[in-house]
């Protein structure tokens, strides 16, 4: 395996996330020539492995882009599941049609976050507004089957408003996109930007509490049930990132 190729690799493993966290990857592989040549393709695979480890193990405070990319891709999964499947909550419903925008703006904003060398600011500007529509129209026309539909409902009214509001909020910052270093310092200084994101975790949290109860809804719907848990996941994965992220660091 030549250099060329395992930086390639590492540029695939580092998708989303902040260039230097993907470089400091990329040389702590290439740190000597007798690596270079003396490792196996098997050693190679192992250092690939590790680092993949290695992104999912990043701390949201320094780079909440190793976190963004895969949640989303998660989340996106369980949805496209739940809409394949064809059946809401109960055998005679099908997922409402808001569902699909929804999908369309998450899968547009892992193509514009995987792009970015950093995190996505006018680029995902678009995409969040897409995704927000359909969160908004979802809210206003899914039925309320199970109690814990109101917590997805309420979730998905309040990501209407706060998705747009923080990517907007960023791309009136940099046209292109920011480090996670810039991310958190227009945090500290920037109120709206603040309150946007905070809120945006709350709706993100409200959704996965909802669309995780179905694991103890053993009557509904297999696709459903699948769906809307790995979904679950995804949207708690988003929201525990995006708080954990913005969390001032403790004082030594």
């Amino acid at each position: 395996m030549n250099p060329g190729t395992i930086v390639r690799l590492h540029r695939l493993v580092g998708i989303g996330m902040d260039v230097r966290s993907v470089e400091q990857l990329a040389n702590e592989h290439l740190e000597s020539d007798e690596r270079r040549v003396g490792l196996s393709a098997i050693d190679h695979a192992e250092f690939f492995a590790n680092n993949i480890v290695r992104r999912f193990t990043t701390p949201p405070s320094t780079d909440l882009g190793a976190h963004f990319l895969p949640a989303l891709l998660v989340t996106g999964l369980g949805i496209a599941i739940y809409v394949a499947g064809g059946v809401g909550a109960t055998a005679e419903a099908s997922p409402t049609w808001p569902v699909v925008p929804v999908i369309i703006g998450i899968i547009w904003l892992v193509i514009q976050t995987a792009r970015a060398h950093g995190f996505p600011t006018r680029r995902a500007v678009a995409p969040a507004l897409v995704a927000a529509f359909g969160s908004f129209a979802d809210a206003l026309v899914m039925p309320v089957v199970l109690p814990e539909d109101n917590s997805i409902r309420l979730g998905m009214v309040v990501l209407a408003f706060a998705a747009p509001v923080v990517f907007i909020r960023l791309a009136t910052r940099s046209r292109e996109d920011l480090s996670w270093k810039q991310v958190r310092e227009l945090l500290a200084i920037d109120r709206t930007l603040r309150v946007g994101w905070r809120l945006l975790s709350l709706s993100l949290a409200l959704i996965a509490v909802g669309e995780m109860f179905t694991l103890v809804r053993l009557w509904l719907p297999g696709s459903f049930r699948i769906g809307a848990v790995i979904a679950g996941f995804g949207f708690g994965w988003m929201a525990r990132s995006f708080h954990l992220a913005a969390r001032a660091p403790k004082p030594c």
